[in-house]
């Protein structure tokens, strides 16, 4: 029989630590926790279930340390936020889950994560461009015009980028506005954002150990 996975929690709040615990262990022969704590993580550990909330992922020297040692990283958002979670998997988290994440959905993702599957950023931006276009409307086109709306480049960049003609990312550019309800570019870039179609995580995080990204 094989042992139970052995988890390392940490969060800076109590309520979150036992909430976890208790979450992970609602099948004690797959999982256990070793350590719930908030900062060091015990040396016997298979995976570390990182809670975020009051933390700033891309500046979180712990999180970046853990991810350096080549730990498995589960990390812990508050809520889902697409254009978070693309930053974290970019930097090395394995995976990325949110607050109403069930008991059972949780320890799927810790073992995936422990059994060395990386979800990849690039599933998180499929994910995004897919709700944005079933909620709304956009085409694949609008949606990548969008994206490089978000990501600061002019309407002749644009053209240059998609190989096409200024007047035809013009149309696309008005056609997506009308969809998405806004009249201004600084309002598109902020929907853009919101959606999960801002710039993307490769290039905004910088110095993020390179790890292979298996989507699960």
């Amino acid at each position: 029989m094989n042992k139970p996975l052995r988890v390392a929690v940490i969060s800076r709040h109590d309520l979150t630590r036992a909430g976890l615990t208790q979450l992970i262990q609602f099948d004690p022969d797959r999982a256990i926790v070793v350590g719930a704590g908030t900062a060091d993580v015990p040396a016997d550990h298979d995976i570390v279930l990182y809670d975020l909330a009051g933390r700033e992922a891309t500046e979180d020297s712990e999180l970046r340390r853990l991810i350096a040692s080549e730990t498995a990283v589960v990390a812990l958002l508050a809520e889902f936020r697409a254009d978070v979670s693309e930053r974290l998997l970019a930097m090395g988290v394995a995976d990325v889950v949110s607050m109403d994440v069930t008991s059972k959905a949780l320890l799927e993702r810790v073992e995936h994560a422990a059994a060395g599957r990386r979800i990849a950023p690039a599933a998180v931006r499929r994910h995004s461009r897919d709700v944005a276009r079933l909620a709304t409307g956009l085409t694949e086109r609008e949606v990548a015009v969008l994206e490089l709306i978000a990501a600061g480049l002019s309407n002749r960049q644009i053209a240059a980028e998609l190989y096409v003609s200024i007047n035809t990312v013009k149309t696309y550019v008005r056609t997506a506005y009308r969809r998405i309800g806004v009249t201004s570019r600084s309002h598109a870039v902020l929907w853009a954002v919101r959606h999960g179609l801002g710039p993307r995580a490769e290039a905004t995080v910088a110095n993020a150990p390179r790890i292979s990204a298996v989507v699960a």
